[in-house]
């Protein structure tokens, strides 16, 4: 349940930040 959670959170995180600067799509990607 926990792990569904955190998936959860970092998609709707990578959106966000692909949303306001799709250049740090790289960034996310790589940590």
């Amino acid at each position: 349940m926990m792990v569904v959670v955190l998936d959860l959170l970092k998609l709707i995180l990578y959106l966000e930040v692909r949303t306001f600067q799709p250049y740090e799509n790289k960034r996310i990607l790589t940590t």
